[in-house]
Parts: structure tokens; C-alpha cells; sequence
């Protein structure tokens, strides 16, 4: 068994569940959304990766700790990046929607999680007991990290409810009321 990952996962994955629930219950949880489509769940692609990777995190984790013999040191360090960067993001996201600036450490905590998952992969892809299915898993997760949330997820958020992201995939009109317009 690989102690000192199944503590840095039992230790640090509630903080991860904790500042994401304390996320979600601050009156700005609409904001922490960025770009990404709020569909159905099951329409939504990143709702759908998330589960995926959610389950991956936890195969490619229940592997590493109770049955692979190979455990390498670059693997803890691949977990320490992954946990603290999760732990990071809810709250320094709703510093920078407080403040309402895009800040930069924000996008360090995306990119923390994003270097931990690739940590992830190259572990897995280099271990001798590996298997396909792990190595699925690890890919699952580095793609969503990677794309989804330091790529995507950054590009397409911005704190201020009357500024325009820098990108989007919503095709929204605009259309003035001028019934509803106060002029000088």
C-alpha cells in the first residue's frame, strides 16, 4: 500500500470538497461558471467530463494506493501540485469576484491541478504495472484539467458581471429595449 498518497488524499481531498461547497453556497456561485454552457447536465460537455474525471481521479487513486507496487516519489509530488491547486481555486476565485480583476493567482491554482494531472499521466504511462484502462483514466483527467479548466475555463471567465469574456462559445444576441432605456 502507498501510505503517504492515501494521506495526502484522505487529508487533502475533504479541503478540496470543502472550499467547493463553500463555493457553491456564496451569492457569486453563478460567476465561478466563466464561459463554460449551462445547459441540462446532460446536454452540458463539461459536466460530463467532470464525472468522468471524477471517477478517473478516483480509479487511477484507488490503483496507485491499495494495488500497483511501483510508487514513485514524482507521484506524491504529481498529488501535492493536484490537491493544492484544487484546494486554491474556489476561494481565490471568490477573492477575484469580490474584487471583481481577473487575478493571476487564480490561474496559478488552474495551472497547479493542471501540472499535477499531467504528473498523473506520465506516471501512469511510465509505471511497469500499468494497464490501458489507467492510463484512459489518467488521459480523462489531464485533458479535462488541462482543457477544460486552465485553458477553457480561464479564457472564458471574467469577474465582472458588464465586461465581455475574452472568448466564448454562446452565441447570444444583443437587442436593445428602448422601452426600458433612461435617456438624459
Amino acid at each position: 500500500m502507498f501510505d503517504a498518497l492515501l494521506y495526502i488524499v484522505i487529508i487533502m481531498g475533504p479541503a478540496v470538497l470543502m472550499t467547493y461547497v463553500e463555493a457553491y453556497h456564496s451569492s457569486n456561485r453563478a460567476q465561478l461558471w466563466g464561459g463554460l454552457p449551462q445547459t441540462t447536465w446532460y446536454k452540458n460537455p463539461w459536466v460530463i467530463s467532470m464525472m468522468l474525471t471524477v471517477l478517473s481521479f478516483l480509479y487511477i487513486s484507488g490503483m496507485w494506493v491499495f494495488v500497483l507496487e511501483d510508487q514513485p516519489n514524482e507521484l506524491v509530488f504529481s498529488y501535492i501540485l493536484f490537491m493544492t491547486g484544487a484546494i486554491l481555486w474556489a476561494p481565490l476565485t471568490l477573492v477575484a469576484l469580490h474584487r471583481q480583476e481577473k487575478l493571476w493567482s487564480v490561474a496559478a491554482a488552474l495551472w497547479l491541478t493542471a501540472l499535477g494531472s499531467i504528473g498523473f499521466f506520465i506516471n501512469t504511462c511510465t509505471a511497469k504495472q500499468t494497464n490501458a484502462l489507467m492510463i484512459t483514466a489518467a488521459l480523462i483527467c489531464m485533458l479535462h484539467h488541462v482543457g477544460f479548466d486552465a485553458l477553457y475555463w480561464w479564457l472564458t471567465w471574467h469577474p465582472r458581471d458588464t465586461a465581455k469574456p475574452f472568448f466564448t462559445s454562446e452565441k447570444t444576441e444583443s437587442k436593445t429595449n428602448y422601452d426600458t432605456l433612461n435617456f438624459f
